[in-house]
């Protein structure tokens, strides 16, 4: 189900290296314009990928170059999500989306990891957060998060 709006979550992480606030915006193009106010106090860039819908991988795809191009996220990790359970019809293959992504043309030379999720079942969501966690407790980013 697409976000509407924004919807706020922790992670408080069991091996104690840091505690995660996840804003979840809405990828709507009303809300769109919104985002880079959250840019400042980011330290991650979560992103995810509907593979349900094959024909938006473009547009996910410019969407993500403009987020990129931000000065205030330099340097902080990002992790991309291809969404929906392996093997459902109608369901895009994940080593396709990261092709038309081509995240490492949009990201070079910074942390960045492609994964594949069930967010329903949680499949996949365990390891992917763990990447996360472990990017930003090594000071992968730029402006590591703060010790609150």
């Amino acid at each position: 189900m697409p976000t509407v709006g924004l919807n706020i979550g922790r992670v408080d992480d069991p091996g104690e290296r840091c505690k995660l606030v996840l804003w979840d915006l809405g990828g709507q193009k009303g809300l769109r314009v919104i985002w880079d106010k959250y840019f400042e106090e980011a330290h991650a860039v979560v992103w995810l990928v509907d593979r349900g819908e094959p024909g938006r991988t473009g547009e996910s795809r410019d969407e993500l170059r403009k987020v990129l191009q931000s000065s205030e996220l330099s340097g902080a990790p990002l992790l991309v999500l291809a969404n929906g359970r392996a093997g459902d019809a109608g369901m895009a293959l994940a080593d396709t989306i990261e092709e038309v992504l081509d995240i490492p043309g949009q990201r070079p030379g910074g942390a960045y990891h492609f994964g594949e999720i069930d967010a329903r079942g949680g499949a996949g969501v365990r390891d992917a957060l763990e990447w996360l966690l472990v990017k930003l407790a090594a000071g992968g980013a730029e402006r590591p998060p703060s010790q609150s």
